[in-house]
């Protein structure tokens, strides 16, 4: 399989940039140029309100849409959610929260999907 993986801009290229690293680990080949497959991220940060004027939240959400790059059929989506609570800068937390949980479950994900 050759897998490329693009974002689907704004924050998605921090999370893209986590799943390529976490392909290449798990000894996948990621392609820049005539791939099988195609994952595109995308991330979603929604600043909550202020509990006071240290402490904030946010709510973060993720899809990962796996698509056969051949004939650009979507395959399935990978679909998480989840907030943060922070002292410092939520909407930072949450991204790397966001893009964490996401790296945690590809590996699952593609296994499902892919028949592994």
């Amino acid at each position: 399989l050759r897998i490329a993986v693009s974002s689907a801009g704004g924050d998605g290229a921090e999370l893209a940039d986590a799943v390529r690293s976490a392909l290449i680990a798990r000894g996948l080949v990621v392609a820049t140029e005539e791939p099988t497959l195609l994952l595109r991220c995308s991330v979603r940060i929604t600043p909550l309100r202020s509990f006071d004027q240290r402490t904030s939240a946010a709510r973060w959400s993720v899809k990962i849409e796996l698509i056969d790059a051949d004939r650009r059929v979507m395959l399935d989506t990978l679909r998480l959610t989840g907030s943060v609570v922070s002292r410092s800068d939520a909407r930072t937390v949450a991204l790397h929260a966001a893009t964490q949980r996401a790296v945690e479950e590809l590996p699952k994900f593609l296994s499902l999907v892919l028949g592994e």
